[in-house]
């Protein structure tokens, strides 16, 4: 903050403040739902066959592929932010 005399009974004051100066990323919890997952199949019920459980290129045939399971996609928080402000006092 600069406080600067303009005439006898007038102050004028700049300041500068800046908020998230240093900008760390703050994650989000990771994707943990297996119903969010890109190629959610269900899961097996008793007495059908297996299908198999890794996937390929095409994600066909498979209960989960776990596409998305993990991820951290999307982070909390703002931005850095920096403003500036004069004020005339009198």
């Amino acid at each position: 903050m600069k406080s600067t005399s303009v005439a006898e009974r007038m102050n004028l004051k700049f300041r500068f403040d800046v908020f998230n100066i240093t900008n760390p990323p703050s994650f989000d919890v990771p994707i943990d739902n297996v119903t969010q997952n890109q190629y959610y199949r269900g899961f097996p019920t008793v007495g059908t066959p297996a299908m198999p459980t890794a996937c390929g290129g095409s994600n066909t045939g498979c209960y989960n592929c776990p596409y998305g399971l993990g991820n951290v996609n999307k982070t909390i928080g703002s931005a850095r932010q920096m403003q500036f402000s004069v004020h005339l006092v009198f």
